[in-house]
């Protein structure tokens, strides 16, 4: 009859790595299941590409430039067109303006509040 030590007893049967008869088993005994399950050769390991069609890739630079300038365009300030908008208006929070246009303006010109203040942003 074999007994199960308590854990209050503080006796405890501990066999360590490498006291096992079979050379090929780990300490979780999958090197051995694996090599009997193959007739002794190792398998190989499925590794997939991850996948891309999340990803929009323009195929020519056409595409390319044409998402270049419209990126260019939605920075550009919307009053003199020539830099680009870098003043936030408060309340509305809108980014509209360039400091030049936004010292002629008291009214936001997307939403008509009165412009209370504009905080200069810089953008990386």
């Amino acid at each position: 009859m074999v007994t199960t030590p308590s854990i209050s007893s503080g006796v405890y049967n501990v066999s360590g790595f490498g006291d096992s008869d079979d050379e090929n088993q780990d300490l979780y005994g999958s090197i051995a299941e694996a090599a009997g399950a193959t007739g002794g050769q190792p398998q190989p390991i499925n590794v997939t590409q991850p996948s891309t069609s999340n990803f929009s890739i323009p195929e020519d630079q056409e595409s390319m430039k044409e998402i270049l300038e419209k990126k260019q365009e939605e920075k550009m300030c919307k009053i003199c067109f020539t830099n680009d908008a870098d003043m936030v208006f408060v309340p509305c929070s809108h980014m509209v303006c360039c400091r030049t246009c936004t010292e002629a303006i008291r009214q936001c010109p997307v939403c008509r509040k009165k412009i209370e203040k504009a905080i200069r942003t810089y953008l990386n």
